[in-house]
């Protein structure tokens, strides 16, 4: 009985990691968004420094983020929302790359 008490709180306690990661990567993503609308502002204005600058954080926060995301992956756990935060943020970094480049 003893083990099965221990086996189910060991899998509660994973899930609550679970759900903090996925808060964690959720919090990566927002940063590296509002940094990529930053880049996109300055870019947009002609401050190529400074959207170069915005670029790079958020580079920092997207790579965060995949590099949490594996973690979850490796525990068979993914996370739609995140695949679409992902998405939205790898599209912005796209679309400014040859301006700040």
């Amino acid at each position: 009985m003893k083990v099965i008490t221990q086996t189910r709180k060991l899998a509660e306690l994973r899930a609550k990691t679970d759900r903090q990661l996925l808060d964690i990567i959720d919090i990566h993503l927002g940063r590296g968004l509002a940094y990529a609308r930053q880049m996109v502002g300055a870019d947009s204005r002609g401050f190529f420094p400074i959207a170069d600058k915005f670029r790079n954080l958020a580079h920092r926060e997207y790579a965060e983020a995949e590099r949490l995301q594996q973690l979850l992956e490796a525990s068979g756990k993914t996370s739609h929302t995140a695949a679409a935060g992902f998405r939205e943020l790898r599209e912005y970094l796209n679309a400014v790359r040859g301006a700040c480049a």
